[in-house]
């Protein structure tokens, strides 16, 4: 692990740079998905609890409740319109942003926000891996996979809290690693109260005997739902327990939605999706775009979700029999890629915290063939080949079977890597 001065000035030097290009490219973006949370918020703050999260029917459409879009009417916003689909209490903190801050200013923050979270990311992974690789080698291979795939451009276009959570899921990694139990089950729990998935992380630890950090996430996680509760009440908990519900309930097949429900859908079951038109608001630049969705049968839902069990129960297993150098480098990257994969929806950018870890492939695999492996894995989601896959005639949605494709073949190198590096104890 080189720890020389020199190097690890270059790592933060480049980190800057990073920082200053991603706010630059992604200040001014339309922000969709962060539209969500903060239209989530200005209904919460007006009292109409009704209009902060869609009405499912038991299915999930990913169209927005029925006043969003005429709100947005001769407004300067000209970009698509999605639903809230996080806990309440996230509306309800941000129905507290002052009345004079308009949207454009408060994503402008937000993307100097995470822009600098993405930076920080890169170099919490490099800490955590113990790679051998300069430091500032290190991080701009992650920078470059992030920049020009649809996992990292995605994000910062959308200002996705997915970027929060990358980081709080590889700062778990890192102090796990470390020792420091206490905050690492802190950052999980804080992941966990964002988007769901990422309670699953808990239980390696039972692999991994760390019984002060699955306490510490259990304690801050209850806390977090007890708080939850007291500020917004039980109602429109019940009302995003039926949001999971229909989620749950559902396929959702996107350009970007890189999970294995689609991907079987597709091959399978393609001409029973049902299209649907996004919600179009002040000639929304892309009127084409489109999404397909299905509700699942019981028994496709109950397959999946005992495959979920077996994947977990595996990578205790796997955890449990590995040295430490396996476990943070390449094994914990391969979980957050599998559970992503099987969870009921997995976006592109769930794998931003497995990419922060590629470069450990190099570590594992040796300089050409982590190399190779990298390109392989990153290439097919680069934004330049986006066009030729969204126009396939493989699928109706092309880009979906390639990037979860793409991901599998992620997940295969980190197994790969794993096997190969478990001999080898490095603390």
């Amino acid at each position: 692990m080189d720890k020389s001065p020199f190097s690890q000035v270059l790592a933060l030097l480049f980190g800057g740079v990073f920082i200053a290009l991603a706010f630059r490219w992604s200040a001014g973006s339309d922000s969709s998905d962060l539209m969500a949370t903060w239209l989530a918020g200005h209904f919460y703050g007006l009292g109409e609890f009704d209009q902060i999260y869609p009405k499912s029917d038991d299915v999930f459409t990913m169209l927005p409740p029925e006043k969003w879009g005429p709100l947005l009417e001769n407004t300067p916003y000209a970009g698509l319109v999605f639903p809230f689909v996080y806990p309440p209490v996230w509306a309800a903190l941000t129905s507290l942003i002052p009345d004079y801050q308009t949207f454009r200013g408060f994503a402008a923050y937000v993307s100097l926000v995470n822009s600098t979270l993405l930076a920080a990311t890169a170099i919490l992974a490099w800490r955590a891996t113990r790679s051998s690789l300069n430091p500032a080698v290190y991080i701009l291979i992650i920078y470059f996979a992030l920049a020009f795939t649809v996992a990292g451009s995605v994000a910062l276009l959308e200002n996705q809290p997915q970027i929060l959570v990358s980081f709080l899921i590889v700062l778990t990694i890192d102090r796990s690693r470390a020792g420091a139990q206490v905050l690492a089950g802190i950052a999980l729990a804080v992941a966990a109260a964002i988007k769901i998935y990422p309670a699953f992380f808990a239980l390696f630890w039972l692999a991994t005997g760390q019984k002060r950090a699955l306490a510490t996430f259990m304690i801050t996680g209850g806390a977090l739902g007890v708080f939850s509760i007291l500020l917004v009440g039980w109602p429109l908990h019940q009302d995003f327990l039926g949001q999971l519900n229909a989620v749950s309930n559902t396929s959702l097949v996107t350009a970007i939605s890189f999970n294995l429900n689609p991907f079987l859908i597709q091959l399978c079951c393609a001409d029973q999706m049902v299209m649907v038109r996004p919600f179009e608001v002040n000639d929304t630049p892309d009127p084409t775009a489109a999404w397909y969705y299905i509700a699942l049968p019981g028994i496709w839902i109950w397959a999946m979700r005992l495959l979920l069990l077996a994947t977990i129960a595996w990578l205790l297993r796997t955890m449990k029999n590995s040295n430490k150098q396996a476990r943070y480098a390449v094994i914990w990257p391969l979980a957050t890629i599998l559970i992503a994969l099987q969870a009921p929806m997995g976006w592109s950018y769930y794998y931003i915290p497995a990419i922060a870890f590629l470069p450990s492939l190099i570590d594992s695999l040796g300089l050409r063939t982590g190399t190779l492996t990298i390109l392989a894995v990153t290439v097919p989601l680069s934004l330049p080949l986006v066009p030729i896959f969204n126009s396939t005639k493989v699928a109706p949605v092309g880009l979906q079977i390639v990037g979860t494709l793409a991901i599998g073949a992620m997940a295969l190198a980190f197994y790969l890597a794993s096997r190969r590096s478990r001999s080898q104890v490095v603390s």
